[in-house]
């Protein structure tokens, strides 16, 4: 009796469906690309909120006073993260108000970040704080 094919039909539809199933993982999820485009920008965000606990030392330090430039001396505890790793710019500090400043990067997907962090804003890659003396 010749076999033609009839009887490895289970095994193909269920080859197809993981096949299926892999493909649509990877759609979903973005696949290892796209986990470390995350993993980048959450070094980057880690690294402003880092940041924004040194510029609030500072103040603290000067009688509640927001420095104008970003210049931490020893408010920043172990290694200083003013500088994004992955590209070597550094990033960007603004004081707005007496009472107020920014701090920015060049995120890669500020998009998918601002869903976790709600206080980044997306469309500038700007985190705003408020110092409270």
């Amino acid at each position: 009796m010749a076999n033609n094919g009839r009887d490895n039909w289970p095994q193909i539809a269920l080859a197809i469906l993981v096949i299926g199933a892999l493909v649509a993982g990877l759609w979903t999820i973005g696949g290892p690309m796209q986990g470390r485009l995350e993993q980048r920008d959450k070094t980057r965000y880690d690294h402003l909120q880092q940041m924004s606990s040194a510029i609030q030392c500072v103040a603290v330090r000067d009688g509640g006073v927001l420095p104008d430039a970003f210049d931490p001396g020893e408010c920043f505890g172990g290694q200083r993260n003013d500088t994004d790793p992955f590209t070597d710019k550094p990033y960007i500090y603004e004081k707005t108000s007496a009472n107020a400043y920014k701090l920015c990067a060049e995120f890669e997907d500020p998009e998918t970040l601002s869903q976790s962090y709600n206080r980044l804003d997306p469309a500038t890659g700007c985190i705003t704080f408020t110092y409270k003396p």
